[in-house]
């Protein structure tokens, strides 16, 4: 793996459940991780779901493998000055070269 290809910046966030004052629970997004990676979209998709038509994208992410053992499947990232939000889908380590590929979707 080539550190100079990791030049995208993402937030890793996970969904927490934190207990309120009147003993229920509030889902809150919690900030896990700030790291580099070299960011690819795969594919788009435009469906129509009950009338409603949804645009669906992939993407890849290639990191470190000490950086992405820090997220699990199901953790939501953004990107650097971006407000658009991934949900990570898959996670594949290969020990070649210390990296792990990472596929997460966007949904709108």
């Amino acid at each position: 793996m080539q550190s100079g290809k990791l030049n995208k910046k993402i937030t890793i966030k996970r969904l927490v459940k934190t207990e309120d004052e009147f003993g229920g629970f509030n889902s809150t997004l919690l900030d896990v991780a700030t790291v580099w990676c070299d960011l690819k979209e795969v594919s788009g998709n435009i469906d129509d779901s009950f009338g409603k038509r949804l645009h669906s994208l992939q993407i890849e992410l290639i990191m470190r493998k000490r950086t992405a053992d820090l997220i699990q499947i199901g953790d939501i990232f953004t990107i650097e000055n971006k407000s658009q939000e991934f949900r990570i889908n898959e996670k594949f380590d290969y020990s070649l070269d210390y990296g792990t590929k990472l596929i997460a979707t966007r949904s709108e």
